[in-house]
């Protein structure tokens, strides 16, 4: 009988341990999470409503997405079925963001662990602090363990921001890339006011690169005390990522939809600060005024000049982890060590808002639960 450990109590990790232990009812597979609980980051995605998929699945929403993009379409070709089979029911919304029907993160979490449990996948709570590679893997924490696979679904450094996970990489001398902040605030270098701070407007954001749009969303930002907010500002900050270091702005088209000749015609008619009511809010108005340029160039392109992500632990995902260079991308197992897997958040990918991170997790688990025999 074949042994798996699972490390880690993460999606990566339940759903290798699902897929793997429906093909062979035989093998004892076992999960090792360190905390008093699994999945304990799908209960907080998607605001306690899990978003945990997207109808667009595509590469273009990921970091790295052309190297993974077979696991994207083999677990999207099979995903109906495989939620299907836990017993999930979903739907989407507007822009194609996927929630359980139930809108309760905690209805995923429990199907997965029940279906986990069903099936006689074995939960160990334990914190791992050595791993040994010989002809069989050694897992060393309050006992000791071995293994004949080791699945590795450690997850990054988001929210928690400790470097425990990936001291246990160190031991086996995987190199890493450095892990930063994605899907994240972006701190800026102009001065936010206190009175536009926790305010919201709706846009257009572009992102220029060396004075070049390389990215544009659609959507609402949040003005914070150093900086912008927003899902597509979230979205900016992994581009940013993707794209390498430059010279940065976002720029804030708040036209809605109005022409030159619109704008000027209502500052002609009502003056300029009379023609900025109705069409954004009174923070905002201020703020513009306070500018004392040309009123259509400002609502057309309200700019400010990018400093830095927010730190990792005001981040909802990681970039970075184990390069896919380290990774054989066949069936996700190390070059170094055949007999370890690695997925979801470990590694160096990560996807935009909307369910794409989930996603992976779901994928590359699936994914590693197919190859091992």
């Amino acid at each position: 009988m074949k042994k798996v450990i699972c490390l880690g109590g993460g999606i990566t990790s339940l759903i290798a341990a699902i897929t793997l232990k429906r093909r062979h009812k035989d093998y004892l597979i076992t999960v090792i999470e360190k905390d008093n609980e699994c999945l304990k980051r799908i209960k907080i995605s998607g605001n306690g409503r899990c978003n945990f998929t997207n109808k667009n699945i595509s590469s273009i929403h990921y970091s790295n997405g052309e190297y993974i993009n077979h696991i994207l379409s083999f677990f999207n070709k099979e995903k109906d079925e495989f939620y299907k089979s836990i017993g999930l029911l979903y739907y989407y919304d507007d822009e194609g963001r996927g929630y359980p029907l139930s809108d309760s993160s905690r209805s995923v979490w429990t199907l997965i662990m029940d279906e986990a449990k069903r099936l006689g996948v074995n939960i160990v709570y334990d914190e791992i602090r050595h791993i040994e590679y010989h002809p069989n893997i050694i897992l060393k924490g309050n006992n000791i363990y071995q293994t004949d696979y080791l699945i590795l679904g450690l997850g990054g450094q988001s929210y928690l921001y400790k470097r425990d996970n990936y001291a246990l990489l160190d031991e086996l001398k995987i190199p890493l890339k450095e892990a930063k902040s994605s899907l994240c605030p972006i701190i800026v270098e102009e001065k936010i006011p206190a009175y536009l701070v926790g305010k919201r407007v709706k846009c257009v954001v572009n992102l220029l690169k060396n004075n070049q749009t390389v990215y544009q969303e659609q959507g609402e930002v949040l003005f914070k005390k150093d900086g912008l907010s927003g899902i597509c500002i979230f979205n900016i900050s992994a581009k940013i990522n993707r794209l390498g270091k430059a010279k940065y702005i976002i720029s804030l088209d708040l036209t809605r939809g109005l022409t030159f000749e619109d704008i000027s015609l209502r500052e002609k008619e009502y003056g300029k600060e009379k023609a900025l009511t109705s069409l954004v809010n009174e923070e905002v108005k201020t703020y513009i005024l306070s500018l004392k340029e040309d009123l259509y160039s400002i609502l057309k392109h309200l700019s400010f000049t990018y400093k830095d992500n927010y730190p990792l632990k005001e981040s909802q995902v990681t970039n970075g982890g184990i390069p896919l260079g380290e990774i054989n991308l066949n069936d996700l197992s190390l070059k170094k060590y055949p007999k370890i897997y690695a997925g979801g958040e470990l590694i160096d990918v990560d996807g935009d808002c909307g369910g794409f991170n989930i996603f992976f997790a779901f994928a590359s688990g699936y994914f590693i639960g197919n190859k091992i025999d």
